[in-house]
């Protein structure tokens, strides 16, 4: 997936009303403020009481589910390979929200901060919010995320409102 197409597919959700926050390889690219690497897919994390309306729309736009893992993660592909994998959470009162896991825990995402992609402001995960553990070998210093909370912090801010994009 390439920049413009998450910006096509954040600003569809925006129509509907929705403001998701991009996670995942692309949310560590929106803090750097650049596209490190290719994306196979896009990772958005919404409330959970809005995954049913997703789902419909994305299906309404020709997406196949490919894994329902929920309440944990749905994921769908396009014929022409886009993929996106939802990550519902039921939002907290500090402005983030918890993920229920496969095995029932919390998984708790801290509220979101502002980044970048294709010169546009994104609402996006917070990198202290993953996981490092052996079920999710995610390091803030690994190759995959080339980056540290250190060196985010100073690009990175977090929003005051929400806003959707204007039409």
């Amino acid at each position: 997936m390439n920049a413009e197409q998450v910006l096509e597919m954040l600003d569809l959700l925006q129509r509907a009303g929705m403001v998701p926050w991009v996670d995942g390889g692309w949310g560590v690219d929106a803090l750097l403020g650049e596209q490190t690497r290719q994306h196979g897919d896009l990772d958005l994390v919404l409330p959970a009481g809005a995954v049913p309306a997703v789902r419909s729309l994305l299906v309404e736009a020709g997406f196949d589910v490919i894994r329902d893992s929920l309440p944990t993660a749905l994921a769908v592909r396009h014929p022409d390979g886009r993929e996106v994998d939802l990550h519902p959470i039921d939002p907290t009162p500090d402005g983030g929200g918890d993920q229920v896991q496969p095995d029932g825990r919390r998984w708790h995402y801290d509220p979101p901060l502002i980044g970048v992609i294709g010169r546009r402001d994104v609402l996006c995960w917070c990198l202290p919010t993953e996981p490092t553990s052996a079920t999710s070998p995610i390091s803030t210093t690994s190759p995959t995320c080339a980056c540290s909370p250190t060196a985010l912090a100073a690009s990175c801010q977090r929003p005051t409102a929400v806003q959707p994009p204007e039409p």
